[in-house]
């Protein structure tokens, strides 16, 4: 009897380009708008690569870039069509809370003293040592809103935000599931393969 294949197989290889894949992914949250951008790059890259590979591969890589690109394409679907409802994106947002801070915006940029600010009653962002560095538009800490500075006042609005923001986040959720239910379903695609295979290969000695 022919040597069966095992239905499930990692390499040293495979697993280290998972998990750096994961890294740089998750991690760029927290980077720089270029990393950011350059990681969210690289899960573009990965999803044109196993479509490309779903035509033109052979044999099992064929077979995982199929299971990889179906997998990847239903949940596209299914988030866009019903994004808040699937258990995907439920997951997602319980991470919300532990994985970000509060910072303060200031022309689309994070500024660097957010930790050590504070508002005042009247929605002026203070620094330590109590100056006024700008006016606050929109929600504060406390859960009070305010409509930005007093013009008089001649001070830059600054905008209360999470980091990573809310945008990046959620397309960085978005992103991370893409890669890993396709890569669950390239796995699964496979193993079903070589069971069929396994089967076969069985029947065949059998008569």
């Amino acid at each position: 009897m022919g040597k069966q294949k095992p239905l499930a197989q990692w390499t040293i290889r495979e697993f280290l380009f998972v998990l750096t894949v994961g890294i740089v992914v998750l991690g760029s949250m927290w980077a720089t708008k270029l990393v950011w951008h350059l990681a969210m790059l690289l899960a573009m890259l990965i999803l044109i690569a196993m479509l490309v590979l779903a035509f033109t591969g052979r044999k099992e890589w064929r077979t995982f870039a199929i299971g990889f690109a179906l997998a990847a394409a239903f949940f596209g679907v299914v988030s866009k069509t019903n994004p808040a409802e699937i258990p995907t994106q439920w997951i997602w947002d319980q991470l919300r809370d532990h994985v970000s801070r509060r910072v303060f915006v200031l022309d689309d940029a994070i500024m660097a003293d957010s930790q050590t600010l504070s508002v005042t009653p009247d929605g002026l962002v203070r620094d330590e040592e109590g100056q006024p560095v700008g006016g606050l538009s929109g929600f504060a800490p406390n859960g009070g809103y305010f409509s930005g500075p007093d013009q008089s006042l001649n001070l830059p609005t600054i905008h209360f935000d999470y980091a990573p923001t809310t945008s990046t986040f959620q397309q960085t959720g978005r992103a991370f599931w893409f890669l890993l239910l396709g890569y669950l379903g390239g796995k699964f695609a496979v193993g079903f393969r070589r069971y069929q295979d396994n089967m076969e290969a069985a029947t065949m000695q059998s008569e």
